[in-house]
């Protein structure tokens, strides 16, 4: 962290009493004060050189994002706070009825302590987070131009937009990345192991003269963190169109199975035409997940009570009961229509079929598994994963409540009692509670073990009695 968020609790608070208070954007805009200090501590922490690379667009959006992260974590007060306010109005204090957000938002942070330590955190994590990207981008703007903005490009950031996934590390998230000439770049904070294995399966199931090819996205890879192409969700222009999309996305499936892949959500998958794109592969290889079968633990079939895995209804991409709400951007759509899975299984079990064809040669899956698989299990840490995302979400909503900001550190309290009483270990509980005390989504590494030889041929056997699973459980609930 480049602040000590106790030292920084009261300074939000000092920049609230400076004088706002006749300002007609403070009135509107509740937590203008807030970013206005949180980009003004940014902006003295990062070098010239990096500040000369953005237009004053790029700081707006950056401040859009500090601005979401706050209206999400302090929300639920500044309600508690207006409708008190509304009550004084109501009431004998008719003339106070001018009072705007922005004095809502000072109330708050007087009046609710855990509040104010809660805003603290969050700018600090913000700042820290944003300065690292603007610091990555500097030193690696040649390789970016070179790989994504056909070197001819003005390199000048126009929009910084984060939260394109849960935010990890305090704050640390998925960040498209806009330049000067129609240039966009993904930015992803970690490194991307798993993304390099699951594009070289596809590449290689390319090579293999496969019925059906895989788009491969651009990747560059750095020591912690990496560049990705932008992608963007694409429909299909016949029922053929979608006929393909599956049957990529059920070689896809098998493909996932053999790789031990975990948590393969539907907002890890993007439809780009007649191609699945997986553009979240961080949880591949995984190897001591949740006690379910291979195929189930890839995340893309819905589960019921008796798999007893915790929360994951309406998470899974093959999930036929999302079709009321359907997911935007992973299922195919043909004239603005999103195509259920449910309607294609058929296609679906084709391609898983091809793939288990592919690999039913025990000499192929070795030479796999020599070529593909076993250099990356040279990764001495991976991603382990004790809860779902959504299980996590839940526990961060219930303890942004206001009665847990009405005192200072209330709120720990709640969030150590509540994941230490559901951890496997004390440690990890109380890990847990850390990051979501700064509404972050915990993530672990640890010392995963890597994919065996043994593991992976067992793998390809359960593709013989994983087919049946797979076409029931898309089908379920359809009927």
């Amino acid at each position: 962290m480049i602040d000590n968020p106790h030292r920084l609790a009261n300074e939000p608070q000092r920049f609230l009493d400076r004088p706002w208070r006749g300002s007609i954007k403070v009135r509107k805009e509740p937590f203008a004060p807030a970013i206005a200090f949180a980009l003004e501590r940014l902006r003295r922490k990062t070098p010239a050189a990096a500040r000369k690379m953005l237009a004053g667009s790029a700081w707006r959006t950056l401040g859009q994002h500090l601005r979401a992260r706050l209206g999400f974590a302090l929300q639920p007060t500044l309600r508690i706070e207006r409708i008190a306010a509304e009550a004084m109005v109501s009431g004998k204090r008719k003339k106070h009825s001018s009072r705007g957000d922005g004095e809502a938002l000072a109330e708050i942070l007087r009046h609710f302590p855990g509040a104010r330590e809660l805003a603290a955190l969050l700018i600090v994590g913000w700042i820290d987070a944003q300065r690292e990207l603007l610091r990555r981008i500097l030193r690696d703007q040649e390789l970016i131009r070179r790989n994504f903005l056909r070197g001819s490009r003005a390199f000048c950031l126009t929009a910084i937009r984060p939260g394109l996934s849960d935010p990890h590390n305090g704050g640390r998230s998925v960040t498209f990345l806009e330049f000067g000439g129609n240039g966009y770049v993904i930015y992803k904070p970690r490194t991307c192991a798993g993304e390099q294995l699951w594009f070289k399966a596809l590449n290689w199931l390319n090579l293999r003269g496969t019925t059906q090819s895989f788009r491969i996205p651009k990747l560059l890879a750095r020591k912690n963190y990496c560049w990705m192409e932008r992608l963007r969700f694409k429909g299909c222009r016949s029922f053929a169109a979608v006929r393909e999309f599956y049957l990529r996305w059920g070689a896809q499936t098998a493909l996932a199975l053999l790789l031990h892949a975990c948590d393969l959500h539907r907002d890890n998958w993007l439809a780009v035409g007649k191609q699945p794109i997986l553009v979240d592969a961080e949880l591949i290889g995984q190897t001591n997940c949740r006690s379910l079968s291979v195929l189930l633990e890839t995340g893309l079939l819905p589960l019921t009570r008796r798999d007893r895995a915790g929360l994951y209804k309406g998470l899974a991409p093959f999930d036929a009961t999302a079709i009321a709400q359907p997911p935007r951007t992973c299922w195919p759509s043909l004239n603005c229509a999103a195509q259920a899975p449910a309607k294609y299984v058929t296609d679906l079990v084709r391609g898983f079929e091809a793939v288990r064809q592919i690999f039913s040669d025990r000499r192929v899956a070795t030479r796999f598994f020599e070529k593909i698989v076993s250099p990356t299990n040279q990764r001495r840490t991976r991603r382990t994963l004790y809860r779902s995302s959504a299980e996590y979400m839940w526990l961060l909503r219930i303890s942004l409540q206001p009665r847990f900001m009405a005192v200072t550190r209330k709120r720990h309290r709640w969030l150590r009692q509540a994941c230490c009483a559901t951890a496997p270990a004390r440690a990890i509980g109380l890990a847990e509670a850390h990051s979501l005390l700064r509404c972050d989504i915990p993530k672990f590494l640890a010392c995963n073990k890597a994919i065996s030889r043994q593991q992976f041929l067992n793998a390809t056997a359960a593709l013989n009695v994983s087919e049946r699973v797979l076409r029931r459980r898309v089908l379920l609930g359809t009927r």
